[in-house]
């Protein structure tokens, strides 16, 4: 996997945590229900469920971005969201942190 796309993979989880993020769960829908990743109506992610829906059907990009927070931060998205995460802008700082030392 190359880190232009790992970066750039993280960047967009980044966007869409940054005004509707979540925590306890991967995805939430306008009315803050769990719902699926893929699903339309989630509109709301945690890092994780935001890296899961920008990568979509890529498993290995996944990994390759998950294993990218992982390295950097010592804990996996949902345990870095669920634990230290003020709010989606620290969780969109820390993505955004983490797509530039791997750029």
């Amino acid at each position: 996997m190359v880190n232009s796309e790992i970066s750039q993979a993280l960047v967009k989880a980044a966007a869409l945590v940054r005004g509707a993020w979540c925590r306890g769960s991967l995805a939430r829908d306008g009315k803050g229900r769990v719902t699926d990743v893929g699903s339309p109506k989630g509109v709301r992610f945690c890092p994780l469920g935001a890296m899961m829906k920008v990568c979509g059907d890529n498993p290995d990009l996944y990994k390759a971005v998950r294993d990218s927070f992982f390295r950097h931060t010592g804990y996996y998205p949902h345990e870095w969201n669920d634990g230290f995460a003020k709010n989606g802008r620290d969780c969109s700082d820390k993505l955004k942190e983490i797509a530039a030392l791997i750029e």
